[in-house]
């Protein structure tokens, strides 16, 4: 401050008050250390991220108005204005008393405390849109296959952040444990109290290895776990897919042409198969959602994509079936069929001029889109129970690349 005389505002100066201050590391926290440290506040900084503290209770006392103290052997020396002390305000009582009780000796007392941890929502809002109902899908169980990369991954994330429970089905159990880590740690997971009175994390999603080229008893089994890791499953996505090689169809070997097809088509069947099954036999109903693709689609199937392709369309033909069948128990089942987006994989293909030229003549939106929220927020339509009334439809998100009436791809 300019003088260190009170005057209308005595608040100005806090010369000798000891303040703690949880979630010191960043944001308010880190403010409100920093402005009390300038009206002569010693500052008790509490988070997890002790590099943080530790870099701020050094730009603390390192403050120009610390005034300089004299040491018992005559030297000058600075005060000691902020501290840090390890807190994470997660934990159970017992550690948090002890980050406490540290806290308290730091200075030999606490004149007040700031509460001020804490986290938000991953959404902006808990509140339901009326227009859009689905952005909120809070209780709901869902399935995703192909979730350890791309567009699995995505919808992983993008679903726990609207509040589902998520099982994850993949291979490489490596990557989906990564996978729920990070959402489990999500802002939204609200801490529970255990049977110890220790605070515990709501888990949010759950790993199950699952290998969709498997036989049927095996997936069988797969899908027994999954539907045991939160009593029930809402709906199903099967993402998990290959392209496979791109090559003219006399040149196909039949193994390469078993293997995407085993993948694409045979286990996004087995798969619906098991769930649909225990679906119907709950009762609850369910929506099975499957992720396919324009190229299944009379125009955008291009030369070398044989085996994709067909599997791609049969998924489809699938779809419509399954829809006729498992109607009568309330489980509906639709068809998500994407154009070119930019992802990870695509990023390096869609920088290229000649992809450019190609989407300014054959895509009437003239640009490549992004899968959140184009897929993300159809998705969670599906999942939603406002799409009660929708079964069977395969929903093409292209941008319009597939309209009749503008030059095909391969014609340019």
């Amino acid at each position: 401050m300019g003088s260190q005389v009170p005057a209308l505002e005595p608040w100005c100066r806090l010369d000798g008050k000891v303040v703690m201050v949880t979630g010191a590391s960043s944001g308010l926290g880190r403010e409100f250390c920093v402005d009390l440290a300038k009206a002569g506040c010693m500052v008790v900084a509490g988070a997890r991220r002790m590099d943080r503290l530790k870099s701020l209770c050094e730009e603390i006392n390192q403050l120009a108005d610390v005034n300089p103290q004299v040491a018992s052997d005559g030297t000058m020396t600075k005060a000691v204005r902020a501290i840090a002390v390890e807190l994470d305000v997660t934990a159970d009582g017992r550690t948090i008393s002890a980050s406490v009780e540290k806290a308290w000796a730091a200075f030999g007392h606490i004149d007040a405390l700031i509460n001020n941890a804490g986290v938000r929502a991953i959404m902006g809002s808990q509140v339901p849109d009326p227009l859009e109902p689905w952005c909120r899908l809070d209780g709901k169980v869902v399935m995703v296959t192909g979730a350890s990369s791309g567009l699995g991954r995505e919808f992983c994330v993008d679903l726990a952040k609207a509040g589902c429970m998520v099982v994850a089905g993949a291979r490489r159990m490596d990557r989906l444990k990564s996978l729920c880590e990070e959402i489990n740690q999500l802002a939204d997971v609200n801490p529970q109290v255990a049977s110890d009175g220790t605070m515990t994390k709501a888990v949010r999603a759950i790993a199950v290895e699952l290998d969709v080229t498997a036989d049927g008893r095996t997936i069988s089994a797969s899908v027994e776990k999954a539907w045991a890791a939160f009593g029930h499953i809402d709906a199903l996505i099967n993402n998990a897919g290959v392209r496979g090689s791109i090559k003219s169809s006399l040149d196909w070997a039949e193994e390469e042409w078993n293997v995407v097809v085993k993948t694409n088509l045979t286990g996004s069947w087995l798969v619906s198969k098991y769930v649909g099954q225990r679906m119907r036999d709950a009762g609850q109903g369910g929506s099975i959602i499957n992720i396919t693709s324009i190229s299944g689609l009379n125009r955008a199937q291009l030369r070398g994509g044989a085996a994709y392709s067909s599997s791609k369309a049969a998924m489809d033909t699938l779809t419509k079936i399954m829809a006729l069948e498992l109607g009568m128990h309330k489980i509906r089942v639709n068809s998500v069929a994407p154009g070119l987006f930019r992802s990870e994989i695509t990023e390096d293909l869609i920088k290229k001029d000649w992809l450019k030229n190609v989407a300014m003549k054959t895509v009437p939106l003239q640009t490549f889109g992004t899968s959140d929220p184009a897929l993300t927020s159809l998705v969670r339509y599906l999942i939603d129970d406002s799409s009660g009334y929708v079964s069977g439809n395969v929903f093409i998100v292209d941008a319009g690349y597939t309209l009749p009436g503008l030059p095909i791809f391969s014609s340019l």
